[in-house]
């Protein structure tokens, strides 16, 4: 444990001592009825923490205060000629967003995404004490790893203040390209050829064109057109080679791509699939109307069938063929309860486990495990939380609208 003189570090300390419930975002990151109502809650602002501390051009190391935007860290890196392989949905998120959600933006293709790229945490403990885990180098870890442990816990364990992250090369190129199909089984054959194929792949997601535009999910917009949206990174002679080898594939399927050269219109249609498949998208926040999703982890080969469901045929979705990640959007909460009993009748009815996660009136963010799953497993992972959450967090002041 280390005691801080940190002035910025100390006010947080102070807003802990007063024994009220934290919450680790702004006050309109997250959308949940119930924190709405509890007078007894402090929203924990680090926007004024963003100093970077530390850094090696040698080690591909930074050091930095976890408030820091991550567009102003990115800007900053470039100038250096390095590059931290991690998205944003607008200017205004921090690294701490980040680590708190686990956001896998379109770029963890690179290593695994925040996961691989966190070395090391520096975080302030509900006593108000500070602590820290992992550091510097790639492999310091002897026993559990606490640091991917807190990496998506949402602020329940701890509240991360400083990050050590490994950096990477800037790309010399990228390029980036659109195929459209109205049929996901079509599109998921490509996907699963371009992963086989081993091609230098900064992003690869499936995704609804109406998911693209705001207006387009909130008015209900039909659309039966899906966008395969695939990113390339390297030099010129791997781009073309990558680019080759690409067309070859879409050219088996019948279907023909389309090129996005320039580099802000690359970061434009990137930082928009980073909107609809982050936790804080706006679509989840829209005062308009009430827009609920679920996050479902699955066999990569199952998507098909699951978008086949009553309950999710026809929904707005977006889905990571890498990491199996399928987000299905909804249009109210009761729509929402019924999807996850159709889920959970599948994953049974098929012998399929499923993992969701999701929001609602309750939870800013809730994951459920569905299905016939090893329970010794289970029960030893919930045990393994339940036990950190006690011993770092009896009183259950720090985030307890979390359900991990």
């Amino acid at each position: 444990m280390l005691q801080t003189s940190d002035t910025e570090l100390k006010k947080i300390c102070s807003v802990i001592d007063e024994r009220k419930v934290i919450i680790p975002f702004s006050q309109n990151s997250f959308v949940c009825k119930s924190l709405n109502t509890d007078k007894n809650i402090a929203y924990v602002d680090l926007s004024n923490y963003f100093e970077i501390e530390e850094y090696s051009l040698a080690d591909r190391i930074v050091s930095v205060q976890c408030g820091i935007k991550i567009v102003e860290l990115q800007k900053f890196l470039v100038s250096k000629g390095l590059w931290l392989p991690v998205n944003c949905c607008d200017e205004q998120t921090s690294l701490l967003d980040l680590i708190l959600t686990g956001d896998a933006d379109p770029y963890e293709n690179v290593n695994g995404g925040l996961r691989r790229h966190l070395l090391g945490l520096s975080f302030i403990l509900p006593n108000g004490q500070i602590a820290k885990s992992g550091g510097k180098v790639v492999k310091n870890v002897s026993g559990y790893d606490l640091t991917r442990f807190l990496l998506g816990s949402y602020g329940y364990f701890a509240l991360p203040v400083k990050a050590q992250l490994r950096l990477y090369d800037l790309p010399p190129k990228t390029l980036s390209i659109g195929i459209d199909s109205p049929n996901f089984a079509q599109l998921l054959n490509i996907a699963n050829k371009i992963i086989s194929t081993r091609l230098s792949l900064l992003s690869l997601d499936i995704v609804d064109r109406k998911l693209m535009s705001s207006e387009s999910i909130e008015r209900g917009v039909k659309s039966d057109r899906l966008r395969l949206m695939v990113t390339l990174f390297g030099d010129e002679s791997q781009i073309s080679k990558n680019t080759t080898e690409f067309r070859n594939i879409c050219k088996e399927n019948n279907l023909s791509i389309s090129n996005i050269l320039d580099r802000d219109e690359q970061e434009r249609e990137l930082r928009q699939l980073t909107a609809i498949s982050s936790p804080k998208n706006k679509f989840a926040q829209t005062n308009h109307k009430e827009i609920c999703f679920i996050d479902i982890l699955c066999d990569r080969q199952k998507c098909g069938a699951l978008l086949q469901l009553p309950d999710l045929h026809s929904k707005a979705f977006t889905f990571r063929p890498i990491s199996s990640k399928l987000r299905v959007y909804l249009n109210s909460s009761s729509e929402q309860e019924s999807a996850l009993d159709s889920l959970n009748k599948y994953s049974i009815d098929e012998q399929a486990p499923l993992v969701v996660a999701y929001n609602n009136n309750e939870y800013i963010r809730k994951v459920a495990r569905l299905g016939n799953r090893n329970k010794l497993m289970e029960e030893t992972i919930f045990d393994l939380k339940q036990r950190l959450k006690e011993k770092l967090d009896p009183d259950c002041l720090f985030n307890p609208f979390v359900d991990l």
